[in-house]
């Protein structure tokens, strides 16, 4: 008995069960487009199932950072173009 459980550990020769590869027909021309475009839809339609949307209150904490930042930025713009208008103005009335 042991020695035929070692025949068989040993004997890999067992038939394999062979795939029979049935040929698809390769789309051209105007079915490659729709196959394509069909796979891009349903590629869009997994990828949206992976967002997550944020919470009403991210979305209201957000939007007043970037309103505040808006806010910030404006007022720093506006600062240097007065200190560059008063510089002008200054280089105008020492040249005349």
């Amino acid at each position: 008995m042991i020695v035929k459980m070692a025949e068989k550990e040993t004997n890999p020769q067992k038939p394999k069960a062979v795939k029979e590869k049935t040929k698809v027909k390769n789309p051209s021309g105007i079915g490659k487009f729709f196959n394509g475009f069909i796979k891009y839809l349903k590629d869009i339609r997994s990828e949206g199932k992976k967002i997550i949307w944020p919470t009403r209150s991210q979305t209201i904490n957000n939007t007043l950072i970037v309103l505040v930042m808006i806010f910030i930025m404006g007022a720093v713009i506006w600062a240097i173009d007065w200190v560059l208008q008063q510089g002008y103005m200054f280089l105008i009335r020492v040249a005349t």
